[in-house]
């Protein structure tokens, strides 16, 4: 049951975070790099993909995280990207800090632990960097969903 709550707090913090900054900020000026974070993400994770097609949670992780952005920017035609990615960089440090916790060292057996054969081996303290590609392509999703639920409700709101 507490790993349960895991998977339902961290998305639902996450979403009250990119709501609460797009509330009270202006952040349209990151929509501005959306075909550039697309671009250079598609590039950048194809060609890891090409080197460590061997890796099946480095391959998984890229093959969603590719098929997301392609889905959203080119099907979807989502603006937010840009804004998204720059809340998901705010919201790097606690992402930091609760993976660190569960693959770490710190305690005697972490939580997680990761088989060397599956992903690339580059970590960022003892975080694999695929956690931070799957967690971005994740949050991306969980905002879609999001906003796809909210504007379904605003529609059917009567307005007087």
């Amino acid at each position: 049951m507490k790993s349960g709550c895991f998977f339902f707090c961290i998305p639902f913090a996450c979403v009250f975070t990119y709501y609460c900054l797009d509330k009270f900020f202006n952040l349209d000026w990151a929509n501005a790099f959306n075909n550039l974070i697309v671009f250079a993400a598609v590039i950048i994770l194809s060609v890891t993909g090409l080197l460590f097609y061997d890796r099946i949670y480095t391959l998984v992780t890229i093959i969603v995280t590719i098929f997301t952005l392609c889905y959203l920017h080119f099907i979807g035609k989502k603006e937010w990207i840009g804004k998204a990615s720059f809340v998901y960089l705010v919201l790097m440090p606690g992402f930091f800090a609760v993976n660190g916790i569960l693959t770490g060292s710190l305690i005697q057996s972490p939580v997680v632990n990761y088989n060397p054969d599956e992903f690339m081996g580059i970590r960022m303290g003892t975080i694999p960097v695929e956690d931070a590609v799957y967690g971005y392509s994740q949050f991306l999703l969980i905002i879609y969903f999001f906003k796809k639920l909210t504007e379904s409700k605003e529609q059917k709101i009567p307005s007087y």
